[in-house]
């Protein structure tokens, strides 16, 4: 199984959580504190994926780095037997051998990308929720603010009318 379905799926149930706490939230007077929930949720699961792409990058350049090795090598075992034409360099083995490790490690490298591509979308996904949550906190400060001038202004009538 593909560690990273496992990650994205981690990932997209969150969000789908946060989702439905944020839509939950709405009429729920302890807002604020599921919203600053819902953030924090947001923060640990940004960390798990820039984590999880930290060693991607790792891992992409340390294959890299042992391609370079290959191909060092299949250069060196080219000149030691003299073959310049790539069915003669098919013939040594271990100049085949290199050269079948070099496609799998651009297989690999091609998938890390695949995946690092992922990665960046999530974190995308990850920034336009918590700016939607960000916005919601807005909303409901917004709306104390209006309910506590109403009373002010409730307040004053009332003060003015005992005065």
């Amino acid at each position: 199984m593909n560690p990273y379905r496992h990650l994205l799926a981690i990932a997209l149930g969150t969000l789908a959580a946060l989702l439905m706490a944020a839509g939950v939230c709405a009429a729920d007077p302890g807002k604020v504190a599921e919203l600053q929930r819902a953030l924090e949720e947001i923060r640990r699961a940004e960390q798990t994926v820039q984590r999880h792409a930290a060693q991607a990058l790792e891992l992409r350049s340390q294959l890299r780095q042992e391609g370079e090795g290959l191909k060092a090598e299949v250069r060196d075992e080219q000149r030691r037997h003299a073959v310049q034409t790539y069915p003669g360099v098919l013939q040594v083995r271990r100049i085949d051998y290199n050269l079948r490790l070099l496609q799998r490690l651009n297989s690999y490298v091609e998938q890390i990308d695949a995946r690092l591509a992922e990665f960046q979308t999530l974190m995308a996904c990850f920034e336009r929720h918590r700016e939607r949550i960000r916005d919601e906190l807005r909303m409901v400060r917004a709306l104390r603010d209006a309910e506590i001038g109403r009373l002010l202004q409730e307040l004053a009538v009332a003060i003015e009318d005992a005065a």
